[in-house]
């Protein structure tokens, strides 16, 4: 109430349909199967009656998984091209994974933050499904990544079945009709292009780990635990930089954020 102007948005989520039936759009019923869903479920109800109760501008963009470089090593999508590079340079040799059927609908992190800007300059404030309509497998995840740097990827991943999650989601796949109806928007990276991306990122990562790890051997210090999660973290640290300053590099160049962003505007 003290800003009216403010226009204010929902990191919503499909893990807030369970396992409903795919694919899911804005009118898909909603029944979580974990405690996640569960919170995020409450969260975008919440905004719905804020905004339905105090006419805030208030959107919640149900996104489907949307993956980059910079996700975090806990998700399956960074687990496996991580995974794929390191072996490659032979810094690890297996990965272990759980249930490689389970589908899901990936996309390209960058393409759905255009999508969230896009639906808070709309007239009115409304929630939309933001997917790309096409889920993979985690089969086709890791064969699409180990592909990536030539290698059989059954060769060097396994099951364990205490991985195996006990109310997994078979299916998340959206269907992102009303975005692109209203929004004019459409992903505009494949899934094989964003793990192609995923990969590289994670070879410059493993190769200045690498770097790191030789220029400790030439000066002959002892590689202890501690040392060695420290040289990893290095590592990070300076792939990370090197894609941020590459990214500025492309914005200020190719201009491909809104005009208002650019100026600085508020």
């Amino acid at each position: 109430r003290g800003c009216p102007s403010a226009r204010f948005y929902q990191a919503s989520s499909s893990e807030m349909f369970g396992n409903a039936k795919a694919p899911q759009n804005e009118e898909t019923k909603m029944v979580p199967a974990s405690p996640y869903g569960c919170a995020k479920l409450l969260a975008h109800a919440a905004v719905k009656a804020y905004r339905d109760k105090y006419g805030l501008f208030a959107c919640s963009g149900i996104c489907f998984n949307h993956e980059s470089s910079r996700r975090g090593r806990e998700f399956v999508t960074r687990k496996v091209c991580e995974a794929a590079a390191r072996i490659k340079l032979g810094l690890d040799k297996t990965l272990t994974l759980g249930n490689l059927q389970a589908r899901r609908d990936w996309g390209y992190a960058p393409d759905y933050v255009g999508a969230m800007w896009a639906m808070l300059q709309q007239p009115n404030p409304d929630d939309y499904v933001i997917a790309t309509g096409t889920s993979f497998s985690v089969e086709t995840l890791v064969k699409e990544a180990f592909g990536c740097v030539g290698l059989p990827w059954f060769q060097h991943v396994g099951v364990e079945a205490d991985l195996l999650r006990k109310n997994d989601i078979h299916e998340l796949r959206g269907d992102a009709a009303k975005a692109k109806e209203t929004l004019g928007w459409e992903p505009a990276t494949s899934f094989r292009q964003m793990i192609r991306l995923m990969v590289d990122a994670e070879l410059e990562r493993a190769k200045d780990l690498l770097a790191t790890l030789r220029n400790y051997e030439r000066e002959n210090v002892p590689m202890n635990g501690q040392l060695h999660h420290l040289a990893c973290a290095l590592a990070e640290v300076r792939a990370e930089e090197r894609a941020y300053w590459l990214k500025v590099a492309e914005i200020a160049n190719e201009g491909d954020f809104p005009a208002a962003i650019r100026r600085g505007d508020k």
